[in-house]
């Protein structure tokens, strides 16, 4: 399915003044008190706010930024649609043309909770200013999902401020719904992600048509014993990702997957930890060099940790 919606014409944008925030700092690190110091924070948007009768509240997740400084983002709720609270969107946040203007906000889609999706919780943006996200609810409506089982989408833009909305794909239900947590491209355009499948979790992998049109390829890249609460990707298509909770590692994993000829991955644990010192690993972060950072929230002192994997 395709959309297109134009900011240009139907939706005008709000502009928000420019406001500057103080807050004074004085931070403790390693035994040593730094001096206080004072950092500026600038609200260039309310996004609890409505605008022409509609809702757009609640930003999460991290921004995109295109060539131009404009910023991008989703809110999980507010907007109009077949939601209680509201379908959810994805917006755009323009720069002023002087220092200390106005930003001009403009809704690049608005979900309506039918076929399209509902719920926005992921959303990335590519070298060429197309953004992928995944939605919670919407889409296919069944037995498995009374809301919808969530669906990836594509917003190209087609020129004029106006955006070309599709599906890439629909989640059926069982065995795989409501993607969640993470989507990632890697160099080749191929897609990743994290959804529920069944009673536990798996890695998807969404290949993109050849020549750029026709269906994407829908696959599975792993399928963990237990969940997975971070997933980035490094060089050549291999990802990294935390396991946590499986049924021998309780306190959680550092794994790799690397992709196979065959069209499989192989799976590699890099680092398992237990119970003890080093325990419930979070996040982790490629480095130029290949190495790898981490973070735990137990530690030799149950402060936490940041660590690396050579």
């Amino acid at each position: 399915m395709e959309r297109e919606n134009d900011n240009s014409g139907n939706h005008q944008g709000m502009d928000f003044q420019s406001r500057e925030i103080e807050i004074k700092t004085n931070v403790k690190s390693v035994g040593q008190e730094c001096p206080a110091h004072t950092i500026s924070l600038q609200a260039v948007a309310d996004e609890n706010t409505k605008r022409m009768g509609e809702a757009i509240e609640f930003p999460l997740t991290p921004l995109a930024i295109d060539g131009s400084g404009a910023l991008y983002g989703i809110t999980p709720s507010g907007n109009l649609g077949s939601c209680p609270n509201g379908c959810g969107a994805v917006f755009q946040i323009v720069p002023p043309a002087t220092k200390g203007g106005a930003w001009t906000e403009n809704p690049v889609y608005q979900f309506t909770g039918a076929s399209d999706g509902a719920t926005p919780n992921t959303m990335i943006m590519d070298h060429r200013g197309v953004i992928y996200g995944t939605t919670n609810f919407g889409g296919a409506i069944n037995g498995d999902c009374p809301t919808g089982c969530g669906v990836v989408f594509r917003l190209a833009p087609s020129g004029s401020g106006s955006w070309t909305y599709s599906v890439i794909y629909t989640f059926p239900g069982q065995p795989d719904s409501h993607p969640y947590g993470t989507l990632l491209e890697d160099g080749s355009g191929d897609l990743y992600g994290l959804a529920y499948r069944g009673n536990g979790q798996e890695i998807f992998r969404l290949k993109p048509p050849a020549g750029g049109s026709g269906n994407w390829t829908w696959g599975i890249a792993y399928v963990p014993r237990g969940g997975i609460s971070h997933l980035t990707a490094g060089g050549k298509g291999v990802l990294y990702g935390v396991e946590v909770g499986d049924f021998d590692i309780n306190a959680g994993s550092l794994f790799q997957l690397t992709p196979q000829a065959s069209g499989g991955y192989a799976r590699k644990v890099l680092a398992n930890f237990n119970s003890g010192p080093d325990s419930n690993p979070n996040a982790v972060t490629v480095g130029p060099s290949g190495v790898l950072y981490g973070t735990l929230s137990g530690g030799t002192t149950d402060g936490g940790m940041v660590i690396s994997v050579q």
